[in-house]
């Protein structure tokens, strides 16, 4: 028998392996971009996490305290030109992030705390962090580490307490 003239004879179960090993891989291939390809980057992103805690140290719930949503504010300095953007996330769970979405440059990032109606808390009930200070760039995160807020839950004083009920 004479195979020179025609081409190799391989046993099925071969040409069934390499079918088989060829879909795998496309398949492999295609579901592997579906993950890359998810996310647009049109500039940086920031995460932060809080925590809530009463005048006295205690940690309180936002429920408890009557905050739905914290604010997260940036203001970006790029090129002399500054404006201010800003975010909201829901309070429980106390962490979140931002879309690639922000515009590269120097931002001065802060929270405010928002009441269950949507209205933001009186300056004089809550005490977050001063303004924190960073270099937004396209495609990377900016993180803020645990932003401590300490609420004015006592309603019964003269001072305001954090979103009465």
């Amino acid at each position: 028998m004479n195979r020179s003239l025609g081409s190799p004879v391989v046993p099925v179960a071969a040409r069934a392996c390499r079918v088989t090993g060829c879909a795998l891989l496309g398949l492999i291939g295609c579901l592997s971009t579906l993950h890359t390809g998810c996310v647009a980057i049109d500039g940086g992103a920031i995460e932060l996490s809080w925590s809530l805690v009463t005048t006295a140290g205690e940690p309180v719930s936002c429920a408890d305290a009557g905050v739905a949503e914290m604010q997260l504010n940036w203001n970006i300095e790029n090129d002399g030109v500054g404006f201010t953007r800003f975010q909201t996330f829901p309070c429980d769970p106390p962490h979140a992030a931002t879309r690639f979405d922000i515009p590269t440059g120097t931002a001065s990032m802060w929270v405010v705390p928002i009441c269950k109606g949507g209205a933001p808390a009186d300056c004089a009930s809550y005490q977050a962090p001063a303004p924190i200070s960073r270099v937004v760039i396209e495609g990377e995160v900016v993180t803020l580490n645990a932003l401590l807020v300490v609420v004015r839950t006592d309603c019964s004083g003269a001072e305001p307490c954090i979103c009465p009920p």
